[in-house]
């Protein structure tokens, strides 16, 4: 469940960052970015391996970075 709302804060970090003047065709790579940042943190409070704190993140960047792309082709913008 962790995960789901994670990439919801991922979206709307890179949202927010969009608005600053990010470029857009970077916001993929901002939201692997953050979704690694996301879980370093996250394994400051846990037992985690270097490697599944890696595969989690890209896992969270990639879901949010998807996610936001189909909702968005979907609603036709």
């Amino acid at each position: 469940m962790g995960g789901v709302a994670a990439s919801g804060v991922i979206v709307g970090l890179v949202q927010l960052a969009k608005t600053l003047g990010f470029p857009s065709k970077y916001a993929g790579l901002l939201s692997v970015g953050i979704g690694l940042i996301v879980t370093v943190v996250y394994s400051f409070f846990r037992d985690s391996t270097w490697y599944h704190v890696v595969i989690m993140g890209l896992a969270l960047g990639l879901v949010a970075a998807g996610g936001w792309s189909t909702v968005k082709s979907t609603a036709g913008q």
